[in-house]
Parts: C-alpha cells; structure tokens; sequence
C-alpha cells in the first residue's frame, strides 16, 4: 500500500510506502485520513501507479509532489 500526504498549509504532495515510519496512523485535529481536515489529509492507494496519478491531480494545481527519502531510497 502507498499513502499521499497532502499538507495545505506548505502546498505539498509527499508518496510514501505503508511501512515508513512518517505515515500518520491516527486522525489529528488538523490532519485527516481518507478525509480532509485544515491542514490537509493522507490518502491510502493499493498502487505505486494510482497514488501518482492522484498526486498529478495536486501538481496541476500547483502543489510540489515528491515521493518521501525515508521510504523510497
């Protein structure tokens, strides 16, 4: 499995692997997941092809995507 974080406040776009230890594992008051809140939302995908696509769809909107260091090294 692959997560989007998609933070509002810095416009970004960040692709990690299930297994990273960054992946957020329970809802903030600021941040969502499978849901947006304030400050954003993760976003859970089975594939590397659609959690791309779905970050193209920020990149358009001016969001700067990249997959994490942690995790895809």
């Amino acid at each position: 499995m692959f997560w989007a974080n998609v933070d509002e406040p810095t416009r970004t776009c960040v692709i990690h692997k299930d297994e990273c230890w960054c992946v957020l594992r329970k809802e903030s008051p600021y941040k969502g997941i499978e849901k947006f809140k304030p400050n954003g939302g993760w976003f859970q995908f089975p594939s590397i092809r659609e959690v791309e696509n779905y970050a193209k769809e920020w990149e358009a909107k001016g969001y700067k995507v990249w997959k994490c260091k942690h995790c895809f090294t």
